[in-house]
Protein backbone atom coordinates (compact mmCIF):
# COMPACT_ATOMS: atom_id res chain seq x y z
CA UNK A 1 0.00 0.00 0.00
CA UNK A 2 1.26 3.54 -0.54
CA UNK A 3 -0.29 6.22 1.40
CA UNK A 4 0.72 9.60 0.06
CA UNK A 5 0.61 12.28 2.94
CA UNK A 6 0.42 16.03 2.90
CA UNK A 7 0.68 18.41 6.33
CA UNK A 8 -1.70 21.60 5.53
CA UNK A 9 -1.60 23.48 9.22
CA UNK A 10 -3.53 26.92 9.00
CA UNK A 11 -1.07 28.98 11.28
CA UNK A 12 1.26 30.11 8.54
CA UNK A 13 2.78 33.91 9.50
CA UNK A 14 4.27 34.62 6.56
CA UNK A 15 1.35 33.79 4.14
CA UNK A 16 -1.81 32.85 6.18
CA UNK A 17 -3.42 30.05 5.22
CA UNK A 18 -1.34 29.81 2.14
CA UNK A 19 -2.40 25.99 1.82
CA UNK A 20 -5.27 27.48 0.29
CA UNK A 21 -4.75 30.64 -1.13
CA UNK A 22 -5.50 30.84 -5.01
CA UNK A 23 -2.23 30.07 -7.25
CA UNK A 24 -2.47 29.97 -11.00
CA UNK A 25 -6.56 29.41 -10.34
CA UNK A 26 -6.91 27.08 -7.38
CA UNK A 27 -6.17 26.38 -3.96
CA UNK A 28 -2.43 26.04 -3.56
CA UNK A 29 -3.16 22.41 -2.67
CA UNK A 30 -5.12 21.64 -5.16
CA UNK A 31 -1.82 20.67 -7.47
CA UNK A 32 -0.40 18.32 -5.05
CA UNK A 33 -3.72 16.11 -4.44
CA UNK A 34 -4.62 16.34 -8.51
CA UNK A 35 -0.84 15.50 -9.21
CA UNK A 36 -1.03 12.53 -6.78
CA UNK A 37 -4.87 11.67 -7.69
CA UNK A 38 -3.54 10.54 -10.84
CA UNK A 39 -0.71 8.41 -9.88
CA UNK A 40 -2.18 4.90 -10.00
CA UNK A 41 -0.11 3.02 -7.69
CA UNK A 42 -1.11 5.87 -4.60
CA UNK A 43 -3.75 4.31 -2.89
CA UNK A 44 -4.71 6.97 -0.25
CA UNK A 45 -4.09 10.89 -0.22
CA UNK A 46 -4.38 12.11 3.80
CA UNK A 47 -4.18 16.03 4.47
CA UNK A 48 -3.00 16.32 7.36
CA UNK A 49 -4.51 19.41 9.10
CA UNK A 50 -5.82 21.31 12.10
CA UNK A 51 -7.76 24.30 10.38
CA UNK A 52 -11.54 23.45 9.12
CA UNK A 53 -11.00 25.66 6.25
CA UNK A 54 -8.38 23.51 4.58
CA UNK A 55 -10.37 20.74 5.08
CA UNK A 56 -13.26 21.70 3.71
CA UNK A 57 -11.32 22.85 0.83
CA UNK A 58 -9.89 19.56 0.56
CA UNK A 59 -12.90 18.01 0.20
CA UNK A 60 -15.00 20.19 -1.87
CA UNK A 61 -12.21 18.81 -4.46
CA UNK A 62 -13.99 15.37 -4.78
CA UNK A 63 -10.83 13.39 -5.44
CA UNK A 64 -11.53 9.53 -4.55
CA UNK A 65 -8.41 9.03 -2.80
CA UNK A 66 -8.51 12.22 0.07
CA UNK A 67 -8.86 11.57 3.28
CA UNK A 68 -8.66 14.19 6.07
CA UNK A 69 -6.96 13.81 9.12
CA UNK A 70 -7.04 16.37 12.02
CA UNK A 71 -4.10 16.66 13.43
CA UNK A 72 -3.13 17.41 17.26
CA UNK A 73 -2.75 21.15 18.36
CA UNK A 74 0.82 20.30 19.90
CA UNK A 75 1.85 19.39 16.21
CA UNK A 76 0.61 22.17 13.96
CA UNK A 77 2.05 25.20 16.08
CA UNK A 78 5.16 26.57 14.86
CA UNK A 79 8.17 24.82 16.56
CA UNK A 80 6.99 21.25 15.77
CA UNK A 81 8.43 19.36 13.06
CA UNK A 82 6.90 17.92 10.32
CA UNK A 83 8.51 14.28 11.52
CA UNK A 84 6.30 14.83 15.10
CA UNK A 85 2.85 14.82 12.53
CA UNK A 86 3.89 12.06 10.59
CA UNK A 87 4.80 9.72 13.52
CA UNK A 88 1.35 10.54 15.16
CA UNK A 89 -0.67 9.57 12.20
CA UNK A 90 1.50 6.40 11.83
CA UNK A 91 0.52 5.41 15.57
CA UNK A 92 -2.99 6.04 15.26
CA UNK A 93 -3.50 4.17 12.10
CA UNK A 94 -3.43 0.74 10.40
CA UNK A 95 -0.78 0.63 8.56
CA UNK A 96 1.76 -2.37 8.23
CA UNK A 97 5.44 -1.55 8.15
CA UNK A 98 6.29 -2.33 4.78
CA UNK A 99 3.99 0.20 3.29
CA UNK A 100 5.10 3.27 1.75
CA UNK A 101 5.05 6.41 2.98
CA UNK A 102 5.42 9.30 0.78
CA UNK A 103 5.47 13.00 2.86
CA UNK A 104 4.66 15.31 -0.44
CA UNK A 105 4.96 19.10 0.37
CA UNK A 106 2.05 21.19 -0.77
CA UNK A 107 4.45 24.55 -1.30
CA UNK A 108 6.27 22.61 -3.77
CA UNK A 109 3.35 22.77 -6.46
CA UNK A 110 5.19 22.40 -9.55
CA UNK A 111 5.50 18.47 -8.69
CA UNK A 112 3.53 16.77 -11.76
CA UNK A 113 2.40 13.01 -11.47
CA UNK A 114 5.18 11.82 -13.60
CA UNK A 115 7.43 13.13 -11.02
CA UNK A 116 6.14 11.07 -8.59
CA UNK A 117 5.69 7.85 -10.84
CA UNK A 118 9.22 7.86 -12.03
CA UNK A 119 10.42 8.57 -8.24
CA UNK A 120 8.30 5.30 -7.13
CA UNK A 121 9.71 3.28 -9.90
CA UNK A 122 13.11 4.13 -8.72
CA UNK A 123 12.76 3.75 -4.91
CA UNK A 124 11.90 -0.12 -5.67
CA UNK A 125 13.99 -0.32 -8.42
CA UNK A 126 17.09 0.11 -6.48
CA UNK A 127 15.67 -1.06 -3.43
CA UNK A 128 16.49 2.18 -1.42
CA UNK A 129 15.08 2.39 2.13
CA UNK A 130 14.26 5.99 1.89
CA UNK A 131 14.25 8.88 -1.53
CA UNK A 132 14.19 12.61 -1.52
CA UNK A 133 14.04 14.57 -4.42
CA UNK A 134 16.43 17.34 -5.23
CA UNK A 135 17.57 19.79 -7.93
CA UNK A 136 20.59 20.36 -9.31
CA UNK A 137 22.18 23.70 -8.68
CA UNK A 138 24.96 25.26 -10.47
CA UNK A 139 25.39 28.29 -8.42
CA UNK A 140 28.56 29.16 -6.51
CA UNK A 141 28.85 29.62 -2.53
CA UNK A 142 30.84 31.19 -0.43
CA UNK A 143 31.80 31.30 3.47
CA UNK A 144 30.95 34.18 5.26
CA UNK A 145 34.90 33.97 5.75
CA UNK A 146 35.44 34.99 2.31
CA UNK A 147 36.13 31.11 1.28
CA UNK A 148 35.03 29.37 -1.72
CA UNK A 149 32.79 26.64 -0.73
CA UNK A 150 32.30 24.57 -3.95
CA UNK A 151 34.60 25.84 -6.50
CA UNK A 152 38.44 27.01 -7.16
CA UNK A 153 37.41 31.53 -8.02
CA UNK A 154 40.98 30.55 -9.94
CA UNK A 155 39.93 28.56 -11.85
CA UNK A 156 36.62 29.17 -12.40
CA UNK A 157 34.61 26.32 -14.59
CA UNK A 158 32.13 27.35 -17.25
CA UNK A 159 28.34 26.04 -16.49
CA UNK A 160 28.60 24.11 -19.00
CA UNK A 161 31.90 22.14 -17.37
CA UNK A 162 30.65 22.44 -13.80
CA UNK A 163 28.29 19.29 -12.24
CA UNK A 164 26.60 21.60 -9.92
CA UNK A 165 25.02 20.50 -6.70
CA UNK A 166 22.43 18.70 -5.72
CA UNK A 167 19.96 20.80 -4.22
CA UNK A 168 16.91 19.45 -1.58
CA UNK A 169 14.11 20.80 -3.13
CA UNK A 170 11.32 19.78 -0.30
CA UNK A 171 8.95 18.30 -2.85
CA UNK A 172 8.65 14.97 -1.58
CA UNK A 173 10.22 12.24 0.28
CA UNK A 174 9.50 8.55 0.12
CA UNK A 175 10.29 5.99 2.61
CA UNK A 176 8.45 2.77 4.84
CA UNK A 177 6.28 3.17 7.81
CA UNK A 178 9.02 0.76 9.20
CA UNK A 179 11.73 3.10 8.44
CA UNK A 180 9.98 5.95 9.79
CA UNK A 181 9.51 4.64 12.96
CA UNK A 182 12.50 3.40 13.81
CA UNK A 183 14.34 6.25 12.09
CA UNK A 184 11.97 8.98 13.69
CA UNK A 185 12.68 10.76 10.87
CA UNK A 186 11.45 11.20 6.92
CA UNK A 187 15.04 9.27 5.86
CA UNK A 188 17.05 6.65 6.66
CA UNK A 189 19.53 4.28 5.25
CA UNK A 190 20.60 3.58 1.87
CA UNK A 191 19.04 7.04 0.48
CA UNK A 192 18.01 7.51 -2.93
CA UNK A 193 17.47 10.98 -5.25
CA UNK A 194 15.36 11.47 -7.71
CA UNK A 195 16.30 14.73 -9.66
CA UNK A 196 13.99 17.04 -10.35
CA UNK A 197 14.03 20.21 -13.44
CA UNK A 198 15.80 23.12 -12.44
CA UNK A 199 12.25 24.96 -12.52
CA UNK A 200 10.88 23.06 -9.17
CA UNK A 201 13.28 24.57 -6.93
CA UNK A 202 11.14 27.04 -5.47
CA UNK A 203 9.33 26.51 -2.51
CA UNK A 204 6.38 28.47 -1.54
CA UNK A 205 7.40 30.52 2.04
CA UNK A 206 7.30 33.92 1.27
CA UNK A 207 4.96 36.29 -0.91
CA UNK A 208 7.78 36.65 -3.20
CA UNK A 209 7.90 33.05 -3.99
CA UNK A 210 4.07 33.49 -5.39
CA UNK A 211 5.18 35.62 -7.94
CA UNK A 212 8.05 33.36 -9.31
CA UNK A 213 5.66 30.39 -8.93
CA UNK A 214 2.84 32.10 -11.00
CA UNK A 215 5.22 32.71 -13.70
CA UNK A 216 6.86 29.04 -13.70
CA UNK A 217 2.81 27.85 -13.85
CA UNK A 218 3.68 29.23 -17.72
CA UNK A 219 6.56 28.06 -18.64
CA UNK A 220 5.26 24.55 -17.94
CA UNK A 221 1.89 24.93 -20.01
CA UNK A 222 0.06 25.95 -17.16
CA UNK A 223 -1.10 23.28 -15.32
CA UNK A 224 1.45 20.29 -14.42
CA UNK A 225 -0.99 17.91 -14.12
CA UNK A 226 -4.04 16.41 -16.18
CA UNK A 227 -7.08 16.00 -13.92
CA UNK A 228 -8.40 12.48 -14.61
CA UNK A 229 -12.07 11.51 -13.51
CA UNK A 230 -13.93 8.54 -13.50
CA UNK A 231 -17.42 7.12 -12.86
CA UNK A 232 -20.42 9.60 -12.30
CA UNK A 233 -23.36 9.00 -9.29
CA UNK A 234 -26.75 9.07 -11.51
CA UNK A 235 -29.53 7.18 -11.28
CA UNK A 236 -30.84 6.62 -15.16
CA UNK A 237 -34.30 5.58 -13.59
CA UNK A 238 -35.24 8.50 -12.70
CA UNK A 239 -34.71 10.61 -16.43
CA UNK A 240 -36.01 7.60 -18.36
CA UNK A 241 -38.71 6.22 -16.62
CA UNK A 242 -39.16 2.38 -16.17
CA UNK A 243 -38.84 -0.36 -18.88
CA UNK A 244 -42.14 0.21 -20.78
CA UNK A 245 -40.61 3.89 -21.42
CA UNK A 246 -37.75 2.97 -22.84
CA UNK A 247 -39.51 0.22 -24.94
CA UNK A 248 -41.35 2.90 -26.76
CA UNK A 249 -37.86 5.77 -26.97
CA UNK A 250 -36.54 1.91 -28.89
CA UNK A 251 -39.75 1.89 -31.47
CA UNK A 252 -40.06 5.70 -31.98
CA UNK A 253 -35.73 5.64 -33.20
CA UNK A 254 -36.77 2.31 -35.23
CA UNK A 255 -39.41 4.73 -37.05
CA UNK A 256 -36.71 7.34 -37.09
CA UNK A 257 -34.30 5.07 -38.81
CA UNK A 258 -36.19 3.63 -41.65
CA UNK A 259 -36.96 7.26 -42.56
CA UNK A 260 -33.70 8.86 -42.97
CA UNK A 261 -32.40 5.57 -44.50
CA UNK A 262 -29.71 5.66 -47.24
CA UNK A 263 -28.27 2.48 -48.55
CA UNK A 264 -25.17 1.74 -49.59
CA UNK A 265 -23.99 -1.22 -51.30
CA UNK A 266 -20.17 -1.54 -51.31
CA UNK A 267 -18.84 0.02 -48.25
CA UNK A 268 -15.25 -0.54 -49.40
CA UNK A 269 -12.76 2.40 -50.19
CA UNK A 270 -14.08 4.89 -47.53
CA UNK A 271 -11.82 6.87 -45.46
CA UNK A 272 -11.89 7.68 -41.63
CA UNK A 273 -13.62 11.38 -41.48
CA UNK A 274 -11.57 11.41 -37.94
CA UNK A 275 -7.60 10.56 -39.29
CA UNK A 276 -8.52 10.34 -42.98
CA UNK A 277 -7.04 6.62 -42.57
CA UNK A 278 -8.50 4.20 -45.18
CA UNK A 279 -8.29 1.35 -42.72
CA UNK A 280 -11.99 1.47 -42.08
CA UNK A 281 -12.93 -1.94 -43.95
CA UNK A 282 -13.57 -3.69 -40.75
CA UNK A 283 -17.26 -4.04 -40.22
CA UNK A 284 -18.31 -3.59 -36.43
CA UNK A 285 -22.00 -3.61 -36.79
CA UNK A 286 -24.98 -2.93 -38.74
CA UNK A 287 -27.67 -1.15 -36.74
CA UNK A 288 -31.44 -1.36 -38.34
CA UNK A 289 -29.41 -0.70 -41.98
CA UNK A 290 -26.62 1.88 -40.65
CA UNK A 291 -23.09 -0.26 -40.94
CA UNK A 292 -20.83 1.29 -39.05
CA UNK A 293 -17.00 0.32 -39.26
CA UNK A 294 -13.97 -0.01 -36.82
CA UNK A 295 -10.85 2.51 -37.96
CA UNK A 296 -8.31 0.67 -37.27
CA UNK A 297 -5.66 3.50 -37.22
CA UNK A 298 -7.33 5.74 -34.79
CA UNK A 299 -9.74 3.24 -33.10
CA UNK A 300 -13.34 5.28 -34.05
CA UNK A 301 -16.11 3.45 -35.22
CA UNK A 302 -17.53 4.92 -38.50
CA UNK A 303 -20.87 5.47 -39.85
CA UNK A 304 -20.80 4.39 -43.60
CA UNK A 305 -24.07 5.21 -44.87
CA UNK A 306 -24.54 8.85 -43.59
CA UNK A 307 -28.15 10.75 -44.30
CA UNK A 308 -28.21 14.26 -45.23
CA UNK A 309 -27.05 15.79 -41.41
CA UNK A 310 -28.77 19.16 -41.67
CA UNK A 311 -31.59 17.62 -42.58
CA UNK A 312 -31.99 15.72 -39.47
CA UNK A 313 -31.76 19.04 -37.57
CA UNK A 314 -33.91 21.48 -38.57
CA UNK A 315 -36.94 22.39 -37.02
CA UNK A 316 -39.36 20.00 -39.49
CA UNK A 317 -37.06 17.43 -38.90
CA UNK A 318 -38.29 13.76 -37.04
CA UNK A 319 -35.13 15.06 -34.89
CA UNK A 320 -37.98 17.03 -32.46
CA UNK A 321 -40.65 13.47 -32.32
CA UNK A 322 -36.64 11.64 -30.76
CA UNK A 323 -35.78 14.31 -28.52
CA UNK A 324 -39.10 15.15 -27.15
CA UNK A 325 -38.17 13.27 -23.91
CA UNK A 326 -35.86 16.65 -23.30
CA UNK A 327 -38.56 18.60 -23.77
CA UNK A 328 -40.72 17.80 -20.87
CA UNK A 329 -41.04 20.03 -18.73
CA UNK A 330 -40.87 18.12 -15.24
CA UNK A 331 -37.70 16.43 -16.38
CA UNK A 332 -35.63 19.00 -17.44
CA UNK A 333 -34.96 20.36 -13.69
CA UNK A 334 -33.74 16.97 -12.63
CA UNK A 335 -31.16 16.36 -15.88
CA UNK A 336 -29.68 20.03 -14.58
CA UNK A 337 -29.51 18.21 -11.54
CA UNK A 338 -28.04 15.03 -12.19
CA UNK A 339 -26.39 15.77 -15.91
CA UNK A 340 -25.63 19.29 -16.41
CA UNK A 341 -24.39 20.62 -12.84
CA UNK A 342 -21.59 18.18 -12.08
CA UNK A 343 -20.07 18.75 -15.76
CA UNK A 344 -20.25 21.96 -14.96
CA UNK A 345 -18.72 21.66 -11.71
CA UNK A 346 -16.03 19.35 -13.01
CA UNK A 347 -15.03 21.89 -15.88
CA UNK A 348 -14.81 24.99 -13.09
CA UNK A 349 -12.79 22.61 -11.14
CA UNK A 350 -10.45 22.05 -14.09
CA UNK A 351 -9.75 25.70 -15.74
CA UNK A 352 -8.03 28.56 -14.48
CA UNK A 353 -10.62 31.43 -12.86
CA UNK A 354 -10.27 34.79 -12.68
CA UNK A 355 -12.07 37.80 -11.30
CA UNK A 356 -13.74 38.40 -14.19
CA UNK A 357 -16.78 36.66 -15.61
CA UNK A 358 -16.27 34.23 -18.33
CA UNK A 359 -18.49 34.31 -21.15
CA UNK A 360 -19.39 30.35 -21.83
CA UNK A 361 -20.95 29.38 -24.93
CA UNK A 362 -22.89 26.41 -25.03
CA UNK A 363 -23.22 24.97 -29.08
CA UNK A 364 -25.75 22.74 -29.57
CA UNK A 365 -27.27 23.28 -26.32
CA UNK A 366 -30.61 21.49 -26.71
CA UNK A 367 -33.08 22.95 -24.63
CA UNK A 368 -30.21 24.72 -22.45
CA UNK A 369 -29.30 22.54 -19.33
CA UNK A 370 -26.13 23.95 -19.30
CA UNK A 371 -27.01 27.43 -19.76
CA UNK A 372 -29.78 27.14 -16.52
CA UNK A 373 -27.11 25.10 -14.52
CA UNK A 374 -24.63 28.02 -15.14
CA UNK A 375 -27.95 31.31 -14.89
CA UNK A 376 -29.59 29.28 -11.64
CA UNK A 377 -27.07 28.33 -8.97
CA UNK A 378 -24.18 29.89 -7.55
CA UNK A 379 -21.70 29.53 -10.70
CA UNK A 380 -23.98 33.12 -12.17
CA UNK A 381 -21.14 35.12 -10.63
CA UNK A 382 -18.29 33.37 -12.40
CA UNK A 383 -20.16 32.57 -15.81
CA UNK A 384 -22.60 34.61 -18.57
CA UNK A 385 -23.68 31.60 -20.74
CA UNK A 386 -25.03 31.84 -24.66
CA UNK A 387 -26.32 28.50 -26.30
CA UNK A 388 -26.56 28.01 -29.91
CA UNK A 389 -29.05 25.70 -31.26
CA UNK A 390 -31.16 24.56 -34.33
CA UNK A 391 -33.83 22.59 -33.10
CA UNK A 392 -36.64 25.47 -33.18
CA UNK A 393 -38.26 23.30 -30.76
CA UNK A 394 -34.93 23.69 -28.42
CA UNK A 395 -34.98 26.71 -28.54
CA UNK A 396 -38.34 28.08 -28.27
CA UNK A 397 -38.51 26.08 -24.77
CA UNK A 398 -35.20 27.66 -23.78
CA UNK A 399 -35.85 30.61 -24.38
CA UNK A 400 -39.15 30.22 -22.61
CA UNK A 401 -37.15 29.71 -19.22
CA UNK A 402 -35.00 33.08 -19.84
CA UNK A 403 -31.90 31.72 -21.64
CA UNK A 404 -30.03 33.36 -23.82
CA UNK A 405 -30.07 30.96 -27.67
CA UNK A 406 -28.88 31.79 -30.54
CA UNK A 407 -30.39 29.87 -33.39
CA UNK A 408 -28.04 28.64 -36.28
CA UNK A 409 -26.41 25.50 -37.59
CA UNK A 410 -22.21 25.08 -37.26
CA UNK A 411 -21.55 24.96 -40.66
CA UNK A 412 -17.91 25.75 -41.60
CA UNK A 413 -19.07 25.68 -45.43
CA UNK A 414 -21.62 28.25 -44.50
CA UNK A 415 -19.84 30.33 -41.95
CA UNK A 416 -22.21 32.52 -40.13
CA UNK A 417 -20.87 35.98 -38.83
CA UNK A 418 -22.92 36.20 -35.62
CA UNK A 419 -21.52 32.78 -34.69
CA UNK A 420 -17.87 33.75 -35.65
CA UNK A 421 -18.10 37.13 -33.32
CA UNK A 422 -20.00 35.03 -30.65
CA UNK A 423 -17.18 31.76 -30.58
CA UNK A 424 -14.33 34.85 -31.09
CA UNK A 425 -15.47 36.51 -27.82
CA UNK A 426 -16.10 33.23 -25.48
CA UNK A 427 -13.52 32.24 -22.63
CA UNK A 428 -15.29 28.62 -22.81
CA UNK A 429 -16.45 26.75 -25.70
CA UNK A 430 -18.18 23.48 -25.03
CA UNK A 431 -19.82 21.03 -27.38
CA UNK A 432 -21.95 18.40 -25.03
CA UNK A 433 -22.64 15.37 -27.18
CA UNK A 434 -22.32 17.49 -30.45
CA UNK A 435 -19.13 16.42 -32.01
CA UNK A 436 -20.27 12.97 -33.01
CA UNK A 437 -23.00 14.25 -35.06
CA UNK A 438 -21.06 16.44 -37.17
CA UNK A 439 -20.08 14.93 -40.83
CA UNK A 440 -16.37 16.58 -41.11
CA UNK A 441 -15.24 17.16 -37.38
CA UNK A 442 -11.75 17.98 -38.43
CA UNK A 443 -13.26 20.81 -39.35
CA UNK A 444 -14.59 21.94 -37.08
CA UNK A 445 -11.64 21.59 -34.88
CA UNK A 446 -10.03 23.91 -37.62
CA UNK A 447 -12.85 26.36 -37.00
CA UNK A 448 -11.94 26.71 -33.35
CA UNK A 449 -8.22 26.61 -34.76
CA UNK A 450 -8.56 29.55 -36.55
CA UNK A 451 -11.31 31.72 -34.69
CA UNK A 452 -10.89 30.50 -30.65
CA UNK A 453 -8.97 33.42 -28.76
CA UNK A 454 -5.40 31.90 -27.07
CA UNK A 455 -6.23 30.94 -23.69
CA UNK A 456 -10.09 30.02 -24.28
CA UNK A 457 -10.95 26.46 -22.66
CA UNK A 458 -12.55 24.18 -25.61
CA UNK A 459 -15.04 21.52 -23.93
CA UNK A 460 -16.48 18.60 -25.69
CA UNK A 461 -18.52 15.28 -24.20
CA UNK A 462 -18.35 11.87 -26.77
CA UNK A 463 -19.28 8.82 -27.05
CA UNK A 464 -16.72 6.91 -26.51
CA UNK A 465 -15.09 3.40 -27.95
CA UNK A 466 -14.03 0.43 -26.62
CA UNK A 467 -16.69 0.52 -24.22
CA UNK A 468 -19.06 -2.17 -22.57
CA UNK A 469 -22.00 -0.23 -23.96
CA UNK A 470 -20.20 -0.85 -27.45
CA UNK A 471 -20.28 -4.08 -26.55
CA UNK A 472 -23.84 -4.26 -25.25
CA UNK A 473 -24.71 -2.42 -28.98
CA UNK A 474 -22.57 -5.22 -30.78
CA UNK A 475 -24.76 -7.94 -29.24
CA UNK A 476 -28.17 -6.75 -29.42
CA UNK A 477 -28.34 -4.01 -31.99
CA UNK A 478 -32.05 -4.50 -32.44
CA UNK A 479 -32.42 -3.30 -28.70
CA UNK A 480 -30.18 -0.19 -29.43
CA UNK A 481 -31.28 3.56 -28.06
CA UNK A 482 -27.65 5.02 -26.70
CA UNK A 483 -24.27 5.07 -27.34
CA UNK A 484 -24.33 3.89 -31.01
CA UNK A 485 -27.37 5.99 -32.20
CA UNK A 486 -28.20 5.74 -35.96
CA UNK A 487 -28.46 7.85 -38.27
CA UNK A 488 -27.52 10.68 -35.82
CA UNK A 489 -24.26 9.26 -34.55
CA UNK A 490 -21.86 9.73 -37.36
CA UNK A 491 -18.85 8.61 -35.17
CA UNK A 492 -17.95 7.45 -31.88
CA UNK A 493 -14.67 8.82 -30.65
CA UNK A 494 -11.49 6.30 -29.31
CA UNK A 495 -9.68 8.36 -26.95
CA UNK A 496 -6.36 8.12 -29.91
CA UNK A 497 -8.77 10.02 -32.21
CA UNK A 498 -9.26 12.90 -29.88
CA UNK A 499 -5.46 13.32 -29.65
CA UNK A 500 -5.26 13.49 -33.19
CA UNK A 501 -7.93 15.55 -34.11
CA UNK A 502 -6.52 18.46 -30.85
CA UNK A 503 -2.62 17.66 -30.99
CA UNK A 504 -0.55 20.80 -31.36
CA UNK A 505 -3.28 23.49 -30.66
CA UNK A 506 -4.66 22.45 -27.80
CA UNK A 507 -3.45 22.07 -23.99
CA UNK A 508 -5.30 18.86 -22.38
CA UNK A 509 -6.15 19.58 -18.80
CA UNK A 510 -8.32 17.47 -17.95
CA UNK A 511 -10.75 14.17 -18.81
CA UNK A 512 -13.68 12.57 -16.88
CA UNK A 513 -14.69 9.44 -18.21
CA UNK A 514 -18.25 7.66 -16.91
CA UNK A 515 -20.98 5.51 -18.89
CA UNK A 516 -23.91 3.48 -18.61
CA UNK A 517 -23.01 0.24 -20.26
CA UNK A 518 -23.49 -2.18 -16.82
CA UNK A 519 -27.07 -0.14 -16.60
CA UNK A 520 -27.52 -1.29 -20.75
CA UNK A 521 -26.86 -4.71 -19.62
CA UNK A 522 -29.62 -5.04 -17.38
CA UNK A 523 -31.83 -2.93 -19.05
CA UNK A 524 -31.25 -4.70 -22.26
CA UNK A 525 -32.21 -8.02 -20.12
CA UNK A 526 -35.39 -6.92 -19.26
CA UNK A 527 -36.20 -5.74 -22.98
CA UNK A 528 -35.95 -9.37 -24.04
CA UNK A 529 -37.89 -10.84 -20.98
CA UNK A 530 -41.56 -10.92 -20.20
CA UNK A 531 -41.06 -10.97 -16.50
CA UNK A 532 -42.78 -8.66 -14.11
CA UNK A 533 -40.72 -9.54 -11.08
CA UNK A 534 -38.18 -6.27 -11.00
CA UNK A 535 -37.17 -6.84 -7.03
CA UNK A 536 -33.68 -8.40 -8.21
CA UNK A 537 -33.27 -5.86 -11.26
CA UNK A 538 -33.96 -3.35 -8.83
CA UNK A 539 -31.25 -4.41 -6.41
CA UNK A 540 -28.73 -4.78 -9.19
CA UNK A 541 -29.83 -0.85 -10.59
CA UNK A 542 -28.94 -0.38 -7.19
CA UNK A 543 -25.23 -0.88 -7.35
CA UNK A 544 -24.70 0.66 -10.67
CA UNK A 545 -22.26 3.52 -10.18
CA UNK A 546 -20.36 1.67 -8.14
CA UNK A 547 -19.89 -1.30 -10.84
CA UNK A 548 -19.72 1.44 -13.48
CA UNK A 549 -16.78 3.37 -11.78
CA UNK A 550 -14.70 0.14 -11.90
CA UNK A 551 -15.79 -0.55 -15.82
CA UNK A 552 -14.94 3.00 -16.38
CA UNK A 553 -11.57 2.79 -14.38
CA UNK A 554 -10.52 0.17 -16.72
CA UNK A 555 -10.82 1.57 -19.66
CA UNK A 556 -14.40 0.80 -21.11
CA UNK A 557 -16.41 3.96 -20.02
CA UNK A 558 -18.52 5.54 -23.01
CA UNK A 559 -18.73 8.62 -22.71
CA UNK A 560 -15.74 11.38 -22.19
CA UNK A 561 -15.61 14.93 -21.41
CA UNK A 562 -12.16 16.28 -22.78
CA UNK A 563 -11.24 19.67 -21.00
CA UNK A 564 -8.68 21.38 -23.58
CA UNK A 565 -7.06 24.88 -23.50
CA UNK A 566 -6.49 26.92 -26.51
CA UNK A 567 -2.17 27.43 -27.43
Amino acid sequence: MIIAFIPARGGSKSIPLKNIKHLNGKPLIYWSIVALQNVACVNEIIVATDSEEIAKTAVSFNFSKVRMYRRKAENATDTATTESVMLEYIEQSNLQNDDIFMLVQATSPLTQTKHFEKALELYNKNKYDSLLSCVRNYRFFWNENGTSKNYDYRNRHRRQDFDGQLMENGAFYINTVEGIKKSQNRLCGKIGIYEMPEYTATELDEPSDWVIVEQLFKFVNNQPSILRRYGKEIDMRSLKGNIEKIRNLIVKYIDFCKENLKQIDDYIGFDCRICHSKEINKKFVNIRGYQYNLCENCGSIILLNIPNVKNLYDSTSEKTKASEVYLDYDIIPKRVETIALPKVKFIFDSICRTSEKLLWCDIGCGPGEILMALKNTDYVDYFEGIGIEISSAEIKFGRKNGLNIFEGFLNVDELNDEIIKIISASDVISMFNVLEHIEQPDKIVDFYRKYMKTGAYLVIEVPRYPSLASFVNLVSPDLTYRHIIPPVHLQVFSEKSVDILFQDDFNLLATWGFGQGYTDILTNSMLLSNIEEKTLYENLMDISNKVQEIIDENGFSDQMIFVMRKK
